[in-house]
């Protein structure tokens, strides 16, 4: 990782091969077939409260949980299903997929 100055903030730069590897990593997970309704412009916050009241989602954000001694507490995931899976939500932005794109 390089880091980038000449500006009034610090800039980092990804290695291609370091990204490869991650990207290549991740590939070999199984992908989910969950459907998640659209964002609709909603905070993440109150996308999540939308879409647990079905059933489906059981919204775990912002209740911490403490783990057997442990220092302090952990948000465990944003969302469980009625299966188990473990949820962590982040709304996807342009500069996220510019940072992806560039890598």
């Amino acid at each position: 990782m390089r880091q980038n100055q000449g500006t009034d903030c610090k800039q980092y730069e990804i290695e291609k091969e370091f990204s490869k590897n991650i990207n290549n990593y991740f590939d070999e997970f199984e992908r989910s077939d969950i459907q998640f309704p659209n964002y609709k412009g909603m905070y993440e916050g109150e996308y999540l409260r939308s879409i647990s009241g079905n059933g489906s989602f059981h919204l775990m954000d912002q209740k911490p949980i403490r783990i057997k001694n442990a220092s302090s507490n952990i948000e465990f995931c944003d969302l469980l299903t009625n299966d188990h899976d473990i949820i962590h939500v982040k709304k996807y932005s342009s500069s996220l997929e510019r940072m992806i794109a560039e890598g």
